[in-house]
């Protein structure tokens, strides 16, 4: 009798524990079978939904107009990995970025758009002066050109997306990484009339896109500020220079490719 009952109380225990491994196994199923692709994951439109979505809106654009551009200068075997944004001016299309990140001539010049490259077709304009490089381009399919001048601010709003504590977005590629999308705040003005925000930059963010939060383009990231200490050169990587957009000679642009 006693033998009996040891006996159906295994069995008992081995069918629960078979029922329950059986039920995780079906219960995890899903979270296996359901897991989304690498590109579902890394789409550029793949944007938190708690944030307002006029924020969402100004993330895509950052994200979708954001590209790699590298200039080789052969004679230094040397090569420079910056930011830029793809634009269109005027049915043309275009790569802004920052001067010091041009090495040599155009045609050691590349731009990258994921495992993508395009070439450049000509210098626009650069210049050292204010340090920006215009590189005109053929239309790049899987990116959005972000329109001049639609998308620069117009009358009092280019004071109202300077103004202090404004919100910002850029997209870039940092440190060979990215594209990485960081958020900021205006919190003040260089001697220069650049912007400086409270965001994060480091090598290869140069030429980033910066967008306020109602999604006008409002300039592009130049450097980090640097500062000297009673210990030596401090890097302030949250301290982010900006040129303003209206310090871009459009009107320059559009003439020449005519």
């Amino acid at each position: 009798m006693k033998s009996f009952v040891r006996s159906l109380l295994f069995l008992t225990i081995a069918l629960l524990a078979g029922f329950i491994v059986g039920s995780v196994a079906i219960l995890a199923t899903p979270i296996y079978t359901n897991i989304p692709a690498v590109e579902t994951i890394q789409d550029p439109d793949n944007i938190s939904s708690n944030i307002p979505n006029l924020h969402q809106r100004v993330i895509s654009i950052s994200r979708n107009s954001a590209v790699r551009v590298y200039s080789m200068a052969p004679s230094l075997l040397n090569v420079s990995s910056s930011s830029g944004t793809y634009l269109k001016l005027d049915g043309k299309y275009y790569v802004l970025t920052t001067a010091h990140g041009i090495l040599g001539d155009c045609n050691a010049v590349l731009i990258s758009v994921g495992d993508k490259r395009y070439e450049c077709k000509r210098y626009a304009e650069i210049n050292r002066l204010v340090d920006y490089a215009i590189i005109e381009v053929e239309k790049i399919p899987t990116v959005e050109a972000v329109e001049i001048p639609t998308f620069l601010p117009r009358g009092s709003r280019w004071a109202a997306v300077y103004s202090i504590m404004n919100k910002t977005y850029y997209t870039g590629y940092p440190n060979n990484s990215g594209p990485v999308t960081l958020s900021g705040e205006v919190i003040g003005y260089t001697s220069a009339d650049f912007l400086l925000l409270d965001s994060f930059a480091w090598s290869g963010s140069s030429g980033s896109g910066v967008f306020s939060e109602d999604g006008k383009f409002i300039g592009y990231v130049l450097a980090i500020d640097i500062g000297e200490t009673p210990y030596g050169i401090d890097v302030l990587e949250d301290m982010v220079i900006v040129v303003p957009s209206f310090k871009i000679n459009w009107a320059y642009v559009a003439n020449t490719s005519k």
